[in-house]
Parts: C-alpha cells; structure tokens; sequence
C-alpha cells in the first residue's frame, strides 16, 4: 500500500484507480482494516491501495469530505465511485472491489 500526502496525492489518484484509505494514528478500527486491506493488496494486484493520514492531510481530507475514520474511497480516474465506512469484513471488502474491478475495465 502506498502512503500519500496532501502533495501527493492527486498524480496518484488520476490513473485508472485504486482505493484510497484514509486512517489517522490510534484508530484502533483503522488498525483492524489494515490487515484485510494487505490480503485484499494481494488478491487483487490489478487495483492500487493508497493510504492516506487524515490527521496530518487535511486538504483532501476536506477535498474528499471525510468525516470519518477509516474510509475507503473506490476511485476512477480521480472520481469516487464507491465508498465502505468504517470497519468492514473481508467479504464486504472483496464484494466492493469485484465490482471496482469491473467498473475499472468498463468503458
């Protein structure tokens, strides 16, 4: 997973896509997505994963609208198509990104 900035972040996210977690220091439900997030990296290398510190980035924090930590911002071509909030499971996640997938090599 690639970690992102306020300076970084827009290069990154305006390729065909990924998924964009935003977490912040001590969020223990932060902490207990990453593990999935690491299993969902590798079964699904076609897709980037990005992370990003809420904290410390605020401008896409505010960019994005985050309320919330973790979110999972589903991106193509720089656009949010879909969002998970919170804690999710592994099978909530891989249901989100068969259809990222999908969306990702539609037209």
């Amino acid at each position: 997973m690639k970690t992102l900035t306020d300076q970084t972040y827009a290069a990154a996210l305006t390729v065909a896509g990924g998924v964009l977690q935003f977490t912040a220091a001590g969020c223990q439900p932060c902490r207990t997505l990453e593990p999935l997030l690491a299993r969902a990296e590798r079964q699904y290398p076609a897709v980037s994963f990005y992370s990003i510190d809420a904290n410390a980035n605020p401008q896409v924090v505010e960019r994005y609208g985050i309320n919330t930590v973790p979110t999972l911002l589903f991106l193509k071509h720089g656009r949010v198509v879909h969002t998970l909030l919170g804690t999710v499971s592994y099978r909530a996640l891989t249901a989100a990104l068969d259809w990222h997938f999908r969306e990702l090599h539609s037209k």
